[in-house]
């Protein structure tokens, strides 16, 4: 359909993408000076590329200064290649120092603007030039959209929200072999960067295959997405994983996806032979291909049905998954982050609604493809609330049209309380977070390290004070808290035990315990892990977790001020972090954990 070759949008997507960097940059210009991350995602996915381009192998992506070097990664490699094409040549002309600096505002920006460009396009296809302008503005007062594109951040999940725009925009295109590669490459992309995205891709794979049912001469855009997907995924699986290509991995891409995928592309691809059979027969093509494309996941690694948490240790699983929040469902998240992530997408539901139902016989199987991408999405970010920026991202067209019709409805009323109203409640839906939520509390660029209740990032426990006296500290592994340990790694070059990645519950493990348990019993996990130092950091998230569900294991009790017998106190010169030095001792009568 319609697409973005007007000036005037390229002139509002342009203006809204420097106006919004420049109050990014100015909000998040501290934690760029100091290099303070806003997730510990962000510093391990910089310790990745740094590693990559100190010569660690492009299809190595485990972390060697963890758990005794043999810490794996899932992570996609094709979320380095920017941060690196950043790094690579400023390195040798201004230093680490400022390459560094340099790729974490210039990736996260330049993502920013390609969302931007994005969501205006998908909003084109159902809007008027005139409506469609609004989309950068709706854009970035989304807050759980921003918050993904912001100085700082950059980890995958702004360029899942990219894939993901754009494959739905080629499904809302015109319905052709040319917008179904589009649909397929993108849906590949976004499921090869991180399998997060499958839902989605499912989800627009499916609605592309109802549309074909409804309408048989669609049958040219579903076989382009179908064969384009299986063929991208293969692919980019082969160049990312390499020789690991073929392992078999419930949390990324791999033989198992795979094979699903090309039984669900064999489906599509013989449909088109039922294009004169009944509707219900075309339906029923369908659903048994899905039901053997499950059944074969049952068949080659049936654990994958239960997803890749469902087999951490139980003490992993209890204290730190379930302390995750983004991997929550919506219920179980804070008020105003219900309020912050819901709120446009649910307006934006009913707007699709009124959309539908003004739209005429041939805009309305566009429109419902639309609404239910949208739904789709909604109920993704409910089950797992990480998933609220796709969703929002899928909402500003449906929200501008809903916003633009309340405006209007608001100027026709002679009642100036009905007007205020109605004006209140367009203003709700293009800025959902702060209207409802509370003005900075639900901001993107809220500090919400400190009451999110979710393990988080401890950039301010690495102070300079703290990262100047590690350097003087003789060399061993550091039997850290997890959530220090990312940044410590991209800081400094020491080692550590563990971090946060579902992958190395085994070292997860040992942390856990290592600082719940009594001393006496700590003491053989620590002295196992060869670690020459501990170090921990009072007032964050884990260690009053720690102190909570163990008030007398070795983190409660360090936190008090008590001595342990085996560790002795490093003088850290002012600094927020506190480290001891390990005393050796005799191993031979290990306690249990």
């Amino acid at each position: 359909m319609r697409g973005l070759r007007s000036d005037r949008l390229w002139r509002w997507i342009l203006g809204a993408w420097a106006i919004g960097s420049a109050l990014l940059m100015a909000l998040r210009w501290p934690q760029i000076v100091r290099l303070e991350f806003i997730d510990r995602d962000d510093a391990m996915r910089l310790l990745e590329v740094r590693d990559w381009l100190a010569g660690q192998s492009w299809w190595d992506v485990s972390q060697h200064r963890l758990w005794g070097g043999h810490f794996d990664m899932h992570w996609s490699r094709l979320v380095d290649l920017p941060v690196a094409a950043v790094i690579a040549p400023l390195d040798a002309v201004a230093g680490p120092t400022f390459a560094t600096r340099a790729a974490l505002v210039i990736v996260p920006l330049t993502t920013l603007l390609v969302v931007l460009v994005a969501v205006t396009a998908l909003s084109r296809r159902l809007l008027t030039e005139e409506e469609a302008r609004f989309a950068p503005v709706f854009a970035l007062v989304a807050s759980p959209v921003v918050q993904q594109l912001q100085p700082m951040r950059i980890d995958h999940h702004g360029w899942q929200i990219f894939f993901a725009v754009v494959a739905l925009t080629a499904l809302l295109s015109r319905p052709g072999w040319k917008s179904g590669i589009a649909m397929g490459a993108a849906l590949a992309m976004l499921i090869v960067i991180s399998l997060e995205g499958l839902p989605i891709a499912a989800a627009l794979m499916g609605i592309a295959a109802l549309a074909w049912v409804l309408r048989p001469e669609r049958a040219p855009q579903m076989l382009g997405a179908g064969w384009m997907l299986l063929a991208g995924t293969i692919v980019l699986h082969a160049v990312t994983r390499g020789p690991a290509m073929f392992e078999q991995a419930c949390d990324a891409v791999s033989p198992v996806w795979i094979v699903a995928l090309a039984i669900g592309v064999a489906t599509l691809t013989g449909a088109p032979f039922f294009r004169l059979k009944p509707v219900a027969v075309r339906l029923s093509l369908l659903g048994g291909g899905a039901l053997a494309a499950g059944c074969s996941i049952a068949l080659i690694k049936p654990d994958c049905l239960h997803g890749p948490f469902a087999s951490l240790d139980p003490l992993v699983y209890r204290l730190w998954y379930l302390n995750i929040l983004e991997g929550l469902p919506l219920w179980d998240q804070r008020i105003q982050d219900i309020l912050k992530f819901a709120t446009l997408p649910i307006a934006a539901m009913a707007g699709a609604a009124i959309m539908f139902s003004r739209s005429s016989p041939q805009t309305r199987i566009l429109c419902g493809m639309y609404g239910m991408s949208l739904f789709v999405a909604f109920a993704a970010s409910v089950a797992v609330v990480r998933a609220a920026g796709t969703a929002n991202a899928f909402a500003i067209p449906a929200a501008i049209y809903l916003v633009v019709r309340l405006f209007s409805l608001a100027r026709s009323l002679v009642s100036v309380p009905a007007r205020i109203v109605a004006t209140v409640a367009a203003l709700a839906c293009v800025a959902p977070g702060p209207v409802l939520a509370g003005g900075l509390a639900a901001m993107p660029f809220r500090d919400e390290a400190a009451d999110d209740g979710a393990i988080q990032p401890t950039d301010r426990c690495l102070d300079a004070a703290s990262l100047r006296r590690l350097k003087t500290l003789p060399e061993g592994v550091i039997f850290s808290q997890f959530d220090i340990a990312p940044d410590l790694l991209a800081k400094s070059h020491r080692r550590a035990v563990g971090a946060g990645y579902h992958r190395n519950d085994a070292a997860l493990h040992s942390v856990l315990a290592a600082f719940t348990l009594p001393p006496d019993r700590a003491r053989y996990i620590v002295l196992r892990s060869r670690a020459a130092f501990v170090a921990g950091c009072p007032g964050e998230f884990e260690g009053e977790l720690y102190r909570e569900v163990a008030p007398d294991g070795l983190w409660a009790r360090l936190n008090r001020g008590e001595r342990i017998g085996w560790l002795e106190p490093v003088p850290m010169g002012g600094g927020k972090l506190r480290v001891w030095r390990v005393v050796p001792a005799d191993m031979r009568t290990p306690p249990s954990e």
